[in-house]
């Protein structure tokens, strides 16, 4: 569902409406967040999950020198429809990897939020796909006070959801 050579980081959408900034800039949970929107709590769909390319936005964010890196691709849905679709790249030999390959259909979000060792080490950076046009955003994290543990969260909304 994700092809990070079509996602280009930018500002804002031009030009950005009230709703796609309000989403772009939570600083919460989107699996909540969305929860509290829609009034159901977002199914997780895991899509795709192994070694994969990075692009080079992804491998500049990510601190990351080789091109290849361990992703995670899901589709959050509700009422059976897809509202947004997430990327989580790391390095192949990165410790968090052990939680991550155990998440199945668990969100992503009961491991950030919930582990107090995990935080935000960049600001979330608005995000444009070219072709489908979703945009979205993607943000580094880090676990531990050196962040031994880094990865790149990457999501982006279907065009449905950002009317919410």
């Amino acid at each position: 569902p994700i092809d990070p050579y079509r996602i280009h980081p930018q500002s804002f959408p031009d030009p950005p409406t009230r709703a796609s900034a309000d989403w772009i800039s939570r600083s919460d949970s989107m699996t909540r967040a969305i929860a509290r929107a829609r009034g159901e709590t977002p199914r997780v769909q895991p899509r795709r999950e192994g070694p994969a390319r990075l692009a080079p936005w992804e491998r500049r964010l990510l601190g990351h020198r080789h091109s290849r890196a361990y992703a995670r691709e899901v589709v959050l849905t509700t009422n059976n429809e897809a509202v947004l679709v997430a990327r989580t790249v790391s390095a192949l030999d990165d410790p968090a990897l052990t939680v991550i390959r155990k998440l199945g259909s668990r969100p992503l979000a009961e491991l950030l939020f919930e582990d107090p060792d995990w935080r935000r080490a960049s600001a979330l950076i608005p995000l444009i796909e070219l072709g489908p046009r979703r945009i979205g955003r993607t943000c580094l994290w880090a676990y531990g006070r050196t962040g031994q543990s880094r990865i790149l969260v990457t999501e982006l909304f279907e065009p449905g959801m950002l009317i919410c």
